[in-house]
């Protein structure tokens, strides 16, 4: 995790090196099917709301975190920072993205102990321009909680926007 944060400085303070072209706040609620090794084999269907933001320069690369929820019989909250590259395209509120972050997740059931772990995030996703500011974000993450027997979470996120200001 101090590796994280130092990463993560020093990237924020070489800002200058690169000229801004943007500030993206990103808001979702998607929905994932987890995957599970478990006696039941039975799959879990979730929904997840989540917000963001990211800072953008020109040569394609973003830099920003993440905080998402889900809160039912299972809880879990994330906080991940981490890159994001864009390419295929000159526009950035259509291009082609891809995203791999690392941060904390708390996770746990309803009436039972909650853990806390290390989670990475990798994302696959497309901008679609709606307008000059908004952006629809389809895509595919796959999510893994480190130091569990857990499987990894697919997630087609499906209702996801991005605003730049």
């Amino acid at each position: 995790m101090k590796k994280l944060i130092l990463t993560s400085l020093i990237l924020l303070t070489t800002s200058s090196v690169f000229a801004a072209t943007s500030h993206i706040v990103t808001g979702s609620s998607s929905s994932s099917l987890q995957f599970s090794n478990s006696g039941n084999k039975n799959y879990e269907a979730t929904l997840n709301v989540g917000l963001g933001y990211d800072y953008s320069f020109k040569n394609g690369l973003e830099f920003g975190g993440e905080l998402s929820t889900i809160i039912g019989d299972f809880n879990l909250l994330t906080i991940l920072l981490g890159p994001t590259f864009t390419f295929g395209s000159e526009n950035i509120n259509s291009s082609y993205l891809v995203s791999a972050k690392l941060g904390v997740a708390t996770w746990g059931y309803t009436g039972f102990t909650d853990y806390t772990d290390t989670l990475m995030s990798v994302n696959f996703s497309k901008r679609f321009s709606l307008s000059e500011q908004i952006s629809y974000v389809p895509g595919l993450r796959v999510d893994y909680i480190f130091n569990t027997d857990s499987d990894p979470v697919f997630t087609f996120e499906i209702f996801k926007f991005s605003l730049f200001f």
